[in-house]
């Protein structure tokens, strides 16, 4: 059997037991895990283009008097040019010895009971149909839809025997948009087709109309290669992606410099950066500035863990601001202690003892006339202490 969406068998050898089959390698892995990956753009006109090769390929399978039976998205396979192509189906006689060991196999595993009818789950029927066929391309296009695992949809579970998923949303079939470079087709329209693919037996449509209908959304271009198209819009999903998840990445980059340089002096990062030690450093002078919160372990002891939080981190974003202004380096805040120097890591001259005077003088006024969030009665009071010497700095 040739067709461009069946996958071609191309030998077999039985070495008792095992019978080894040798087919088509399509690269792109299952239909099942391609839809199930959000990692993998998928427009519409691509995923309407897996619908209509699945559908023409079992529109000649039915040709040939070929009843698939066992169709899901796992044996429906993606090759490299995002064709979708069919698989399991043809070789029934030299898999199984009988039509109920075929059928039996196949719903044993209960993630295949939303592709089988209702009239065949409780194993009793296993004179398969063409319209079994149908009702599994049902359940493929909820999951084309969807992107998820039908039987794991509640509608289905609270009744695995009887229910089919429940249809999908307006906003389901849009969730992928941004992606999108064909029309979205209309849910309530797809939603119909998918829902009389369900319905009885005898009532279920041919893949003549299916296709029909399919095509409206997934017109074949003249002169033109289907899956140069395809792969082409997949490159240009990758390329909003990419653009996403690159601009993510600069955001995430930006806050760890950010993060980085609050607590390294900016040379020293740059050295880390670039894979340099830093080694330790002797400063003849320099200025360190410590401050601490008057009564701070009675404030802590009267209040709750937010806030103590809050308080400080009101506090010391308002410490922080004023240090802006001077020539000065915040090393360290523990808890209620403030450290601050001047003339390290950037040496300054004489200027040092100025810088902390004139900044110790500022934070000083700024306790005086803050007011402590949970306790606005409360007048509060840091103790500051100053002191010139030589240094020498670790990082």
């Amino acid at each position: 059997m040739k067709h461009n969406n069946l996958v071609k068998l191309i030998g077999a050898t039985f070495i008792s037991p095992v019978l080894s089959l040798y087919t088509e390698f399509c690269d792109r892995g299952s239909l099942c895990y391609v839809l199930r990956r959000d990692s993998i753009p998928l427009s519409w006109s691509l995923r309407i283009g897996f619908l209509t090769g699945l559908a023409n390929g079992l529109a000649y399978l039915h040709h040939c008097q070929i009843v698939h039976g066992r169709l899901n998205s796992s044996n429906c396979v993606i090759s490299d040019k995002w064709t979708c192509k069919i698989t399991d189906y043809g070789l029934d006689n030299l898999i199984w010895s009988n039509d109920f060991e075929k059928h039996k196999t196949f719903l044993d595993k209960p993630e295949n009971l939303p592709y089988i009818p209702p009239e065949y789950r409780d194993y009793k029927e296993t004179l398969f149909v063409p319209a079994v066929d149908i009702y599994s391309f049902g359940t493929i296009m909820w999951e084309t839809a969807s992107r998820s695992d039908p039987s794991q949809d509640d509608e289905f579970v609270a009744d695995p025997m009887y229910n089919h998923p429940e249809l999908p949303t307006k906003r389901r079939f849009e969730t992928d948009v941004k992606y999108e470079v064909a029309t979205v087709p209309p849910f309530e329209e797809y939603n119909n087709l998918m829902e009389s693919c369900w319905s009885e037996n005898t009532l279920r449509p041919n893949l003549s109309a299916i296709i029909e209908w399919l095509t409206k959304f997934y017109p074949k271009n003249i002169g033109v290669d289907e899956d140069t198209i395809l792969t082409k819009e997949y490159a240009k999903c990758l390329e909003s992606i990419i653009e996403d998840r690159t601009q993510a990445l600069r955001s995430e980059q930006k806050m760890a410099d950010t993060l980085l340089n609050s607590m390294l002096p900016k040379q020293v990062v740059e050295m880390l950066r670039h894979g340099e030690n830093v080694p330790p450093e002797a400063f003849e002078q320099c200025t360190i500035y410590f401050s601490d919160i008057v009564g701070f372990t009675t404030i802590s002891s009267s209040s709750t863990p937010f806030e103590v939080v809050e308080f400080l981190n009101k506090l010391y974003t308002q410490f922080d601001d004023i240090i802006d202004r001077y020539d000065v380096y915040k090393v360290e805040t523990i808890g209620d202690a403030y450290m601050v120097a001047s003339g390290v890591p950037r040496r300054n001259g004489e200027r040092h003892a100025i810088a902390i005077a004139d900044m110790s003088l500022d934070l000083v006024n700024v306790s005086h006339s803050f007011v402590i969030p949970h306790k606005p009665e409360e007048p509060l009071k840091i103790r500051v202490g100053l002191h010139s010497d030589k240094n020498i700095v670790n990082f």
